[in-house]
């Protein structure tokens, strides 16, 4: 026996053609995000081997000024 479905939020889940959104503009969206997290994920990496650079230059002159001659 099948229910009667008066909620239209429902009725758009059990029916893909109704719902306000098409597969298109979905995968489109997901598409941009992916892309947006890519570029925010490769900052993200460029500025901490910036910083990793940044310490391994600090570090070789705290090591010569400690142990190169004088």
């Amino acid at each position: 026996m099948q229910g009667i479905c008066k909620d239209p939020a429902t009725k758009s889940l059990k029916n893909p053609s109704s719902s306000s959104f098409s597969s298109s503009s979905s995968l489109k969206n997901t598409r941009n995000l992916s892309s947006v997290t890519a570029n925010s994920n490769n900052m993200m990496l460029k500025e901490h081997n910036k910083i990793k650079q940044a310490e391994e230059s600090l570090r070789t002159i705290m090591y010569l000024s400690c142990w190169a001659p004088t």
